[in-house]
């Protein structure tokens, strides 16, 4: 991410690449390290974090009751420099000051989604899996503070 490291491969694939790539049985190539690029995480400290500025996070009251329990962890882990924070400091090739921005973000993410949860202005209803099934989502009660 850094430009005083060099990246070991830039590697995309799309689900259709990956679903036709098991389909023609043919091996995925597994990687021993990648590097985090900046898709509008506001990670990298030259760029502008537009997520935060246009309050993106604020607006959105839909979420999947999985991404916001996995994000409230996150922030837990990352408190407690737990193995999630040793793992993402270590292996990415952030540099100290890309690893700071990550971390004050999750904590900021959580902060500001469990307070929305606790004022009621969020609806765990969102599965994608569902709706690509044809069904729909049901509402799932939160605890906001112990997810």
């Amino acid at each position: 991410m850094t430009s005083s490291k060099r990246p070991i491969a830039h590697l995309a694939f799309d689900a259709a690449q990956i679903s036709s790539a098991t389909a023609a049985r043919q091996p995925l190539l597994l990687l021993q390290r990648t590097e985090l690029g900046d898709n509008d995480a506001g990670v990298r400290t030259t760029y502008a974090n537009y997520t935060q500025r246009t309050g993106m996070l604020e607006r959105l009251r839909h979420y999947h009751p999985r991404t916001y329990r996995q994000l409230l962890a996150m922030a837990r882990d990352f408190n407690a420099r737990g193995p999630l924070y040793q793992q993402v400091r270590s292996s990415y090739g952030l540099s100290e000051a890309e690893f700071v921005r990550i971390a004050g973000n999750v904590r900021q993410a959580a902060a500001l989604l469990q307070s929305s949860c606790r004022a009621g202005q969020l609806r765990f209803d969102l599965d994608p899996e569902a709706v690509v099934r044809g069904q729909t989502s049901t509402e799932v009660k939160v605890d906001c503070d112990n997810s």
